[in-house]
């Protein structure tokens, strides 16, 4: 009896470990592109956290500035939507021609 009662502790902490594992947030370590970037994938992959582990969008940049640059490459369709910082100024690629994005009432 004693034997029975201590497999079934055993057990019962080993699924009530298992159950608590599975409820903390996933570490993921993601894999080198060899072009200089890292590739997050899959389902579990959905969001990136910089300065958190909870983050609340697909880039969630925590306490800190998001600096944007330019590569230089031309606005065309397969990369409608991206945005660059180049001559002093925010701009938007809407699918043909990078435009200006201002907050400013008179440009």
């Amino acid at each position: 009896m004693k034997r029975l009662v201590c497999v079934l502790l055993l057990v019962l902490a080993t699924i009530a470990k298992s159950a608590a594992a599975a409820d903390q947030p996933k570490t993921v370590s993601p894999k080198n592109d060899p072009l200089g970037g890292m590739i997050f994938s899959g389902a579990n992959h959905c969001c990136v956290g910089i300065g958190t582990a909870n983050p609340a969008a697909h880039l969630d940049v925590y306490q800190g500035e998001l600096k944007v640059g330019s590569s230089g490459v031309g606005c065309a369709d397969k990369n409608a939507g991206s945005i660059r910082y180049a001559d002093k100024h925010l701009q938007l690629c809407d699918g043909t021609s990078w435009r200006n994005v201002s907050l400013d009432k008179v440009e």
